[in-house]
């Protein structure tokens, strides 16, 4: 059986990592938006439902979008030496479901989602292609690294309701949701402007092992507002492990033809691939 958790070498999780970030940052930016003032803390909603209407609204103003972007990783290899890539790479994005993400450093690097299925292609290094079907996905989240609800999360998709728990603390909302008693995500939203400034993950041990940030919200031409800075960083025992920083270069609406777009986001043949796995009922990855 193969997992993508353990198959991945540093620089190519970096690269998934980029693609989570470009995802994160689709929307473009062009006026700052006003930040709190230094030690300003505002109050937070008095309940979950206040929370999750706000957060809603949010979702609402979501369109379909292109954009190019600069990507930069970095990770401490097995001799414990920090290392540092950079690429550039393109994405589109058609909420909620359609993702397609391009960069091409070290070779092929491809993630992309529709409605039904998600899939990842890194040619550099790996020669591998991994695949499953979304129905699957709410079942494995506690195993999959490669999920396309959670880059659909960090879009701006982050959906609460009554079995989340509420909490505030220094002028922040911590929007929590558990599972079995244990943590299973959190969501801290910057009380006065309502913005999603961090989100994370945890593992079947209540520990955080992933966390995207948020910073520096600017807003588009078409009155959208959005992350400029996002930072994905994976941790263990409370120690960050690698991180990856995106930052926005260009961004316009995304248009095309309907026949375009069925292709863009129609999920690739093998393509010469030597290696395709596909995600089964045990939440492995298994060669087909």
């Amino acid at each position: 059986m193969f997992n993508v958790k353990f198959q991945m070498s540093d620089r190519s999780l970096f690269f998934y990592l980029c693609a989570i970030l470009v995802v994160l940052a689709l929307c473009g930016c062009q006026r700052p938006v006003r930040p709190s003032a230094p030690g300003e803390l505002c109050p937070g909603k008095a309940t979950v439902n206040e929370a999750a209407a706000a957060l809603a609204a949010q979702r609402g103003q979501l369109g379909s979008m292109q954009a190019s972007a600069r990507c930069v990783m970095q990770w401490r290899d097995d001799k414990d030496k920090v290392r540092r890539e950079s690429f550039d790479a393109q994405v589109r994005f058609v909420p909620p479901e359609k993702m397609f993400f391009r960069g091409d450093k070290f070779g092929e690097i491809r993630f992309g989602a529709n409605e039904t299925e998600f899939w990842l292609r890194i040619k550099a290094e790996l020669d591998t292609y991994w695949w499953g079907r979304r129905d699957q996905v709410q079942d494995c989240s506690h195993a999959l690294l490669l999920n396309p609800c959670n880059l659909a999360e960090a879009m701006g998709i982050v959906e609460i309701d009554s079995r989340w728990e509420l909490f505030y603390r220094n002028g922040q909302d911590l929007l929590t949701l558990t599972a079995n008693g244990r943590p299973v995500k959190r969501v801290f939203v910057n009380c006065c402007d309502y913005r999603v400034e961090r989100i994370e993950y945890f593992d079947a041990a209540g520990q955080v092992t992933g966390a995207t940030e948020m910073s520096n919200y600017a807003e588009t031409a078409d009155g959208l507002t959005t992350p400029t800075t996002i930072r994905v960083m994976t941790l263990y025992r409370g120690q960050e492990e690698s991180s990856a920083q995106f930052d926005l270069q260009g961004v316009r609406r995304f248009e095309t033809s309907q026949e375009k777009m069925n292709k863009l986001f129609e999920r690739p043949g093998r393509d010469g691939y030597g290696t395709v796995l596909r995600l089964d009922a045990n939440c492995d990855f298994t060669e087909e």
